[in-house]
């Protein structure tokens, strides 16, 4: 299973862990893993590209953590990539569990 966390500090968005396979499929025929990753991929390309902010903290094999500014722009990227991650979560969530931590700053 795939688990993201994602942290806020108010009502902003300051940090998002995703971490683990979600084991719906083998590799490289895991639609639910293509999805998460695809939303992933898109929010971090999305803020580089439009706003010139590297929000990409680690990434290594099933796990990719992201700090996110309390730009406003970038926390409605953030928000729309969150909206896709939680309607797969409600599809799969055998595969995707998505946890809110909040005011831990």
């Amino acid at each position: 299973m795939t688990t993201i966390e994602i942290v806020y500090n108010g009502d902003s968005i300051v940090q998002i862990k995703a971490n683990g396979h979600t084991d719906y499929a083998p590799s490289g025929k895991d639609i639910v893993c293509a999805g998460i990753s695809t939303l992933l991929q898109t929010a971090v390309l999305a803020v580089k590209k439009m706003y010139d902010i590297d929000i990409l903290s680690k990434v290594s094999d099933g796990n990719i953590e992201l700090n996110i500014p309390k730009n406003k722009e970038v926390q409605i990227i953030i928000n729309s990539m969150i909206y896709g991650l939680r309607d797969i979560e409600s599809g799969y969530p055998k595969n995707l569990q998505i946890k809110e931590i909040r005011d831990v700053y």
